[in-house]
């Protein structure tokens, strides 16, 4: 029933997100064309007739976008922070694409004002209309109303901690109706509700009691005997749960997935949040090619830099390792002499570096220009056409090479398990002044505390880094 009743309020909702669609559309293109004008006299009257056909494309492509990306999932749990995510994958999708079109079509009467005042407007009530939805919500569950029967079987600390953390949040529409006992395990205080008997007893506490949902909430050691006590609730059809931190990790998140239907349970040190990483990949693509477009005129100025003041290649292709260990070629604006590569184990006494990495303030084998490069992390600039293509990301650890990471210690590779990046926590905080342990570190708690905005503090730190040079070399 309760599944029933969530697919009809999916269908409500997708319904009055094509509504909104309409009026962000309609809203946009009154204010271009009505309220504007009235302020900016020189705005030509643009028709509507134009955009007839891209409202049809939005409605169709919008509602498939949030279908595919669980947009109308439940979101009474999720946090304001989440919400936003949620609702940003299908704009940072389909703003591109509704963008492409109408550049291909090359309609010089369709107004970019429009465009962008009708995404602005329908992200803006998208999100009011789900923090509305949230809110009654809430509301409702809090009124014990749309409450969920649930029964705990376990009376340990972890079970008597997930009772009270579902008494607790009571907007989780959660309600602990008791809990069964297993033989030998010793009963922990404060567990919501009756006894209502022991595992063995589960057939009979089903078909005597309201039970919607079943918690598992057992000893790593009582695992094995549960299958039929699980198969018993699948019976009547009532859903289980199984509370699964019962192996010890020391970093890993745990999350629950499947393979073509073969449940899997996961660890992950690394961030696997779909949306985020989604989000984090579509900044990297519009930031790389923008990069490149604008930023051309700048290529071509060192470029001819390079080649009027030192023979060889512009360009300095090397071999580095990536994500997991993948090996690229990166490139980077030549800032050495030609044959740089061949004269560096004669000054590997002057390593100033720590670790299986070579840095060294005064290098003989830079240029004039490629000193000037270095000090502004011009030399770097190539490297845009790898985050491009998917090799390395604008923020993460920066890529090693593979004799380095040969030379890692077993928890220092674990920097390779994020795509590497054009900048990074080392390369803000001093850079060449870090030694290299403190350098993976770094690495290290990027990679744990990983969030979109730590990349976007990186970033706004990476700007004044550069200007002010500090840290280069």
């Amino acid at each position: 029933m309760l599944k029933e009743r969530a697919r009809q309020v999916s269908i409500v909702v997708a319904g009055l997100d094509l509504l909104l669609l309409v009026v962000s559309y309609l809203g946009a293109y009154l204010i271009r064309t009505s309220l504007l004008p009235r302020h900016f006299p020189y705005l030509e009257y643009v028709p509507i007739t134009p955009y007839l056909w891209m409202l049809l494309v939005s409605l169709l492509l919008f509602h498939l976008l949030f279908r595919s990306l669980r947009v109308y999932d439940s979101i009474r749990t999720m946090s304001f922070s989440g919400i936003v995510l949620l609702i940003s994958r299908p704009f940072l999708i389909a703003g591109p694409i509704l963008g492409s079109l109408i550049f291909l079509v090359q309609d010089k009467t369709y107004s970019r004002s429009i465009f962008v005042g009708f995404l602005g407007i329908y992200f803006v009530l998208i999100l009011l209309e789900k923090l509305c939805i949230k809110a009654v919500q809430n509301q409702v569950r809090l009124r014990g109303l749309n409450y969920r029967n649930i029964l705990l079987v376990g009376v340990g600390e972890d079970a008597a901690h997930l009772g009270r953390l579902l008494e607790r949040h009571a907007y989780l529409g959660m309600r602990v109706t008791g809990h069964v006992t297993l033989e030998g395990e010793p009963e922990a205080r404060g567990i919501p509700g009756p006894v209502l008997g022991t595992v063995e007893d589960l057939p009979g506490i089903l078909d005597r009691h309201v039970v919607d949902e079943v918690f598992f909430a057992v000893r790593a050691e009582d695992l094995p005997g549960l299958e039929r006590h699980i198969w018993a609730c699948e019976e009547v059809g009532v859903r289980v749960h199984l509370k699964v931190d019962f192996v010890s990790t020391l970093l890993s998140r745990t999350y629950a997935s499947d393979v073509e239907g073969i449940p899997i349970l996961t660890f992950s040190s690394t961030p696997h949040t779909a949306g985020a990483v989604v989000i984090k990949r579509s900044i990297d693509v519009a930031l790389s090619l923008a990069g490149l477009l604008v930023l051309s005129p700048v290529f071509l100025l060192i470029a001819l830099a390079i080649k009027l003041t030192s023979p060889g290649p512009v360009l300095y292709r090397q071999v580095r390792a990536g994500l997991n260990g993948r090996t690229f070629v990166l490139l980077k604006f030549r800032s050495m002499c030609r044959d740089a590569e061949a004269g560096r184990q004669t000054l590997a006494a002057f390593n100033e570096m720590t670790g299986p990495v070579f840095k060294m303030k005064h290098d003989p084998r830079v240029t004039s220009v490629g000193r000037f490069l270095r000090w502004f992390s011009l030399d770097e600039l190539p490297q845009l056409w790898s985050v491009l293509k998917g090799d390395m990301s604008i923020v993460g650890p920066r890529p090693p090479l593979p004799e380095e990471v040969v030379a890692y210690r077993r928890w220092q590779r674990r920097r390779l398990s994020m795509k590497p990046g054009l900048t990074c926590l080392w390369q803000v905080n001093g850079r060449n002044q870090i030694d290299f342990e403190e350098w993976m570190k770094l690495d290290m708690a990027y990679i744990d505390n990983w969030s979109l905005s730590l990349d976007l503090k990186i970033l706004a730190r990476t700007v004044s880094a550069v200007l002010l040079a500090r840290g280069a070399r």
